[in-house]
């Protein structure tokens, strides 16, 4: 995508210092992608093309860059969003085309994505190492070409855009592509509890403590028998009632008040920087997001998959959309983890149990 004239240009927009609920979230960039079964996916880059034209020049700030901000007196590590130079856009630009010649499902099943396109770099459009530089990037797209479709890659700037702020975004692209015309309903689509124009983080990370004895002496049970089809008992399904019951009063528990007290603690400090807690895990759920019913027109057709490569925060799990509505949609996780730690969870009972079924993917 470059620019012959200043007109071609996207719109600027005036820069705005991030939120304290921005600020709470770990400055990190994250990657996502979508995956379209094509036979001929060289016609859809041109709507494409098109499409990512349109939202930026209905939403500008997508254009711009995550930096330190000095509008704010007397406080450390505060970040705001500029609008980035035209040298910036050439050298970065919203979105990069690029041609493979490795197919994207595997040969054991064209319903799977290979896992080595997954885990590799080379689909996303800013390298890790180079998205935690400032100014930062906060959303650009690579459209990645291969033989059987498209794997349409994204990375977003956690500061400044939430989950479903992205969800807002992906649904705003596909309407930019189905629907030239369709300006009202794309700006429409973002978040319509909170102002058209708001798209930031409204995310509280809230956390859930278990006795760690608990769960060892439910997973170590003594009638575990590998020998035998892997079952739950009674110790797992109360475990699980117990964790359940954790997770809904925590989630409970978070209250207007809740929030605004956070917002003031953040707004009050003299430093800005993000200080999360110490987790375990950190369990991000995209379950209700309605990825799979993205609709980008006939040129696209519907999403095959979703994903996100994420490896480098151990601990990380994402719930991952579900692909249908109703409860019987599988559930998918993809859980960040060190080796040896991965190895012990493969062995847990629990993950056994789960393993052979189709109706749940890890």
């Amino acid at each position: 995508m470059e620019f012959e004239t200043d007109e071609q240009l996207p719109p600027t927009f005036e820069p705005y210092v991030a939120t304290p609920l921005d600020h709470s979230m770990t400055p990190t960039h994250l990657a996502a992608f979508l995956t379209f079964s094509l036979d001929k996916p060289f016609k859809a880059i041109p709507i494409l093309e098109a499409g990512v034209t349109r939202l930026v020049r209905y939403l500008p700030f997508l254009t711009g860059n995550v930096t330190f901000s000095t509008l704010i007196p007397h406080k450390e590590n505060v970040f705001e969003i500029q609008p980035p130079t035209k040298q910036f856009l050439l050298e970065h630009p919203m979105l990069k085309i690029k041609y493979h010649e490795q197919p994207i499902f595997s040969q054991q099943s064209s319903l799977v994505v290979a896992q080595d396109i997954v885990l590799s770099e080379d689909i996303i459009p800013i390298p890790f190492a180079l998205a935690e530089d400032y100014p930062s990037p906060i959303f650009r797209f690579q459209a990645n070409v291969m033989p059987d479709g498209i794997i349409l890659c994204f990375n977003f700037h956690h500061t400044a855009i939430d989950g479903i702020g992205i969800a807002g975004i992906m649904d705003a692209l596909a309407v930019c592509c189905r629907d030239p015309d369709a300006v009202t309903e794309a700006r429409s689509k973002l978040r319509p509890k909170l102002p058209l124009s708001y798209i930031g983080n409204a995310v509280i990370l809230q956390p859930v403590y278990t006795p760690l004895t608990a769960i060892v002496s439910s997973t170590t049970s003594s009638n575990y028998n590998t020998h035998i089809t892997p079952r739950l008992d009674y110790d797992d399904i109360k475990l699980l009632a117990e964790l359940t019951s954790s997770v809904h009063t925590a989630l409970g528990s978070v209250c207007d008040e809740t929030i605004r007290e956070l917002i003031s603690a953040i707004a009050a400090s003299n430093n800005w920087a993000a200080n999360p807690r110490p987790n375990d895990v950190i369990i991000s759920s995209l379950r209700s997001f309605p990825t799979y019913s993205l609709d980008f027109g006939p040129g696209f057709g519907p999403v095959r998959d979703f994903d996100m490569p994420e490896r480098r925060i151990p601990g990380q799990a994402w719930i991952m959309p579900a692909r249908y509505k109703g409860q019987s949609s599988p559930w998918e996780v993809r859980l960040a983890l060190d080796p040896g730690v991965m190895g012990n969870i493969e062995k847990d009972r629990l993950m056994t149990w789960l393993g052979p079924r189709e109706v749940s993917k890890v």
